[in-house]
């Protein structure tokens, strides 16, 4: 279904397969795959299933061409920035090169995508907690108008959220300038098992169903 939308490119933000040191998964993943893998432009971000110390994050990236280090990166698209990050690994280090990017940007539309999200009420609750005040107070400073996240297996839009305004509720409405919100998208169940929905005060819809998130870009219009 995805490879049929024929889609500019392709973000991938969750588990691809279930261990990068299995060398039959990653068979599975190309032979299962191959229809899509030949006929789409994909972009790959480290995830917890592939990830997760020196020789399996060598394993990942032994496998695509990926701008930058590959470990994250950046490409601009017609007039959207898109910036691929790392939330597996050095998480700080990766602060100075988000801040450059986005001071610097003449980008209509910025999106951000990683693995890990900050707003969930699932399993993964709270494990970019410790973050909040650099990478997501960078996408409030700057922003960014949306952010991609897998790791969590549902699909839920958030409502638009600015922790510069309030760390309680959301504010009026989406966009870049101060005051408005960031848009979090949860899009974590491609294919693997499915989690209960979401719940809590950021959260405008939600549900628990396989799923896939189309975005179209037409000038200064989003969908």
């Amino acid at each position: 279904m995805a490879a049929a939308e024929k889609a500019d490119i392709y973000l991938q933000v969750g588990d691809i397969i279930d261990d990068s040191m299995d060398p039959l998964l990653w068979r599975q993943f190309y032979d299962y795959g191959s229809n899509f893998l030949e006929n789409t432009l994909n972009y790959y971000i480290p995830t917890n299933h592939v990830y997760y110390d020196t020789q399996s994050g060598i394993n990942f990236l032994n496998q695509f061409v990926l701008p930058g280090n590959e470990k994250w990166y950046s490409f601009k698209q017609g007039n959207t920035l898109f910036i691929g990050l790392n939330s597996q690994d050095e998480l700080m280090t990766q602060l100075p090169y988000i801040k450059d990017l986005l001071k610097n940007t003449d980008a209509t539309w910025i999106i951000v995508y990683f693995h890990s999200p900050f707003f969930t009420s699932g399993g993964h609750a709270g494990e970019m907690d410790s973050m909040i005040p650099y990478w997501w107070k960078t996408f409030d400073d700057y922003g960014v108008n949306v952010i991609i996240n897998g790791h969590d297996h549902t699909y839920t839009r958030s409502k638009p959220m600015n922790l510069n305004a309030s760390f309680a509720a959301p504010v009026n409405e989406y966009g870049c300038e101060p005051g408005q919100g960031r848009l979090q998208m949860l899009a974590g169940s491609f294919g693997a098992a499915r989690y209960d929905y979401q719940t809590g005060w950021w959260v405008n819809t939600t549900k628990s169903v396989y799923d896939y998130v189309k975005f179209k870009v037409d000038g200064n219009l989003m969908q």
